[in-house]
């Protein structure tokens, strides 16, 4: 696959991932999509990059986790040096995270 298709079908699984009106859609979406192991590492690189955003050190990340340190390392360049994506993902957490406190 060319990095153009890939581009291009990367695009067209965002906006279709953007087109879902629930969290429960897009879960089940995924379920179907990944494999088990494909749907436990990307929710293990979620789990460490939240924890990583809190400063937690990688030895405790790999404590509380299991995720290896090279894991643990990828994600927290991909933070710094990625492609933004995480970075937009924690404001869109933090969003959710204040809509609960108001609910509340």
């Amino acid at each position: 696959m060319t990095d153009l298709s890939k581009q291009k079908k990367l695009d067209q699984l965002s906006r279709v991932l953007l087109n879902f009106q629930k969290s429960e859609d897009i879960s089940s979406f995924l379920q179907d999509l990944c494999t088990p192991g494909e749907l436990e590492a990307m929710l293990g690189r979620w789990e460490v990059a939240l924890m990583l955003e809190q400063k937690i050190p990688y030895r405790k990340i790999y404590e509380l986790t299991g995720v290896s340190t090279a894991t643990i390392t990828r994600v927290a360049r991909f933070m710094e040096l990625g492609f933004g994506g995480y970075k937009k993902a924690f404001l869109e957490e933090n969003k959710i995270r204040n809509k609960e406190w108001e609910i509340q």
